[in-house]
């Protein structure tokens, strides 16, 4: 192999090689770009007189790939009358892999003049897995991943962990647990790769967004997220609750009937007065008449004020505090807001994507001027404060779960608008040459279709959804809870007040006279 030519990207590769040292001595830089997928088939032009000799030079081979990660091939070589097909995978020893021996994989013979047969045998490679375990970490990442306690031993827990659980019981597959503790100091895409490259993981899972790298495999896509914004929930005290409670057509009926009061007592009944219907409107009557009739509409009025104020001010305190919760609720408003905007980079290449329309543009271009690109651990430590009500000047880009729970709802006080900015693809990493890396796609498509996926995630946000209730249900009332309701006793007091300073202008004291 005198010259190797290279393309700009290669999903399939076939190498014709005189032997196993051929391939040292070459330029082998194509190998750089091949997907991350990439199928290897070498091609061996030298004749072998029988199968042991091939197997040795085939083991050659397979140790020179190996020092360019590439664990998985076909080898094809004439042997005799035949051509033999040899073909090895990595297994796992202990804490590191080891290169099985290349094992016989197929035979083709010319049984006629023109009928070429293909003779499949298994792999003894291959037989070596059942007796394998898998190296299986986790990030602790709910509703995907968490662990749990099931009869006394470790077991994955969440959307993600139940696919790892059911298909490694499926496989026969012995599970070595592992959740992963971040390091400060090393990102998480690095982090994972060395553990991968490193032999100390076979698999990782945790909320990982599918990415195409050649240093790392990923199984099929499971499901799809949602990017969407978490903005700080201001707990600001608005005027507008005071109508809030009532929508129009309640006013319009208030005001009804009000006035047609006020014609009944212009027209028919005198004794009551403008004032003493107002009065009774809010509770507080000033005189009873005397008459029947008179009576009985002071009586109505009565029930009247009595059912309308107590509906009024049973919303009133809710919504006199909900008002802010509704602020802001698309990217063009956040980009009016004023609030600085972050994210990871992964996040923050959805805003790299063209839009037609200008205002798009426009927004998108305000959002990526204020954008602050964050690592992981700083990712983590804004949400957290966000939540905590700590950073009311961040609008944080936030990945929901495969149900949009969240969508257009608060996570303490941080609240989740409706609008989404995109969605990413969930999957799990494994090391280049995963011996069950077929057996995870084949099963993960069959759990999909049955919608045991679907049934998970539904199972890890009910539990969710009782996990907040019981914690909203334990927790103490906080000063923002009452808020409202010492706006009310004030503004009672500031009318108190006025009306008192009225009654002394205008009715003054014998002995200040």
């Amino acid at each position: 192999m005198n010259e190797i030519e290279t393309y700009d990207v290669l999903t399939n590769v076939v190498i014709l090689l005189e032997n196993g040292i051929a391939f040292e001595t070459n330029d082998s830089s194509f190998v750089n770009d091949c997907e991350y997928n990439c199928d290897f088939i070498v091609v061996l032009t030298n004749l072998f007189a029988d199968e042991e000799s091939f197997l040795i030079e085939a083991g050659t081979l397979v140790q020179q790939m190996s020092l360019r990660s590439i664990f998985k091939l076909q080898i094809l070589a004439s042997v005799g009358d035949s051509v033999l097909r040899a073909s090895s995978l990595s297994v796992r020893t202990n804490d590191s892999y080891a290169l099985a021996e290349p094992a016989l994989s197929g035979r083709c013979e010319q049984e006629a003049y023109i009928a070429i047969r293909w003779q499949n045998f298994t792999n003894k490679t291959e037989a070596l897995f059942g007796a394998n375990t898998v190296n299986a970490a986790m990030f602790d990442n709910f509703p995907f991943t968490f662990l749990e306690n099931d009869t006394n031993h470790l077991r994955f827990g969440g959307v993600e962990g139940s696919i790892v659980e059911e298909i490694a019981s499926n496989l026969n597959i012995k599970l070595n647990r592992e959740s992963i503790e971040s390091a400060r100091e090393i990102p998480m895409n690095a982090d994972i790769y060395l553990r991968l490259h490193n032999a100390t993981n076979d698999l990782v899972f945790g909320g990982i967004l599918w990415n195409s790298s050649r240093q790392m495999t990923y199984t099929t896509c499971y499901g799809m997220v949602q990017i969407s914004w978490m903005i700080p929930m201001e707990t600001n005290v608005s005027l507008r609750g005071l109508i809030a409670p009532f929508n129009k057509t309640i006013w319009w009926a208030v005001f009804c009937v009000l006035i047609i009061g006020g014609l009944v007592r212009l027209f028919f009944i005198r004794e009551i007065t403008f004032l003493d219907i107002t009065a009774l409107i809010f509770g507080i009557p000033v005189s009873q008449p005397k008459r029947t009739s008179s009576r009985i509409q002071f009586l109505s009025w009565t029930l009247f004020g009595f059912f309308l104020t107590q509906l009024y001010l049973g919303s009133l305190a809710d919504y006199l505090i909900s008002t802010s919760d509704m602020q802001i609720e698309t990217m063009e408003e956040i980009a009016k807001s004023g609030l600085t905007t972050g994210g990871t980079q992964q996040f923050a290449n959805l805003l790299q994507t063209p839009d037609n329309d200008d205002m798009g543009d426009n927004v998108e271009r305000i959002i990526r001027k204020n954008f602050c690109l964050l690592n992981h651990h700083e990712y983590i430590n804004q949400f957290v404060d966000i939540v905590k009500g700590r950073n009311d000047s961040l609008a944080l880009l936030v990945m929901l779960n495969l149900t949009n729970h969240h969508r257009g709802s608060n996570i303490g006080y941080g609240h989740i608008i409706k609008e989404t900015v995109g969605s990413y693809p969930l999957a799990f990493v494994t090391r280049q040459g995963f011996p069950y890396l077929k057996e995870f796609n084949f099963r993960i498509q069959i759990l999909i279709q049955v919608g045991l996926v679907e049934h998970w995630s539904d199972m890890a946000t009910l539990q969710q959804s009782y996990s907040n209730k019981e914690m909203e249900n334990n927790s103490k009332l906080d000063i923002d809870d009452i808020a409202p309701a010492f706006f009310l006793l004030i503004m009672g007091y500031l009318g108190g007040f006025c009306l008192l300073i009225i009654e002394v202008v205008f009715y003054p004291s014998k002995l200040l006279s």
